[in-house]
């Protein structure tokens, strides 16, 4: 996890993916999760861009999506691409040189990363005060 973690702190970009497993990520995905979720108080990536990536051959993948841009969103990533990828999707050689055209904006930041109402909502403080 030290090689990881440095990886992805020294990372112009971070792609972030998982197939579908039982309308979920892999172990592999989620024992990675489980291993960096300390850094989701400390939002250790942010203004690092990314994309997250989902992929099944059935149904689920918006589960995944869904909690791997949650996630990811709680570290500080920018979400630049949302990639899934099901039985019935082809991703044409056009897109994917959008997407490696996009990743290299980035990359050169020739594009920058901006804040979105959702990273925003991520660094509100929530806690309640109760007095009785």
């Amino acid at each position: 996890m030290k090689i990881i973690k440095k990886g992805m702190l020294t990372a112009d970009y971070i792609i972030v993916a998982s197939p579908v497993y039982g309308h979920n990520v892999s172990g592999d995905t989620k024992a990675f999760i489980d291993r960096i979720t300390y850094w989701t108080h400390l939002l250790r990536l942010t203004g690092k861009p990314g994309t997250v990536v989902s992929s099944c051959s059935n149904n689920g993948m918006q589960f995944v999506y869904a909690y791997l841009r949650k996630i990811v969103n709680y570290l500080g990533l920018y979400i630049v691409e949302k990639i899934g990828l099901d039985h019935e999707t082809q991703i044409t050689d056009s897109q994917l040189t959008g997407f490696a055209s996009n990743i290299y904006d980035y990359i050169n930041e020739t594009k920058k990363v901006k804040s979105t109402d959702e990273l925003e909502h991520v660094f509100q403080p929530r806690f309640k005060v109760c007095i009785q």
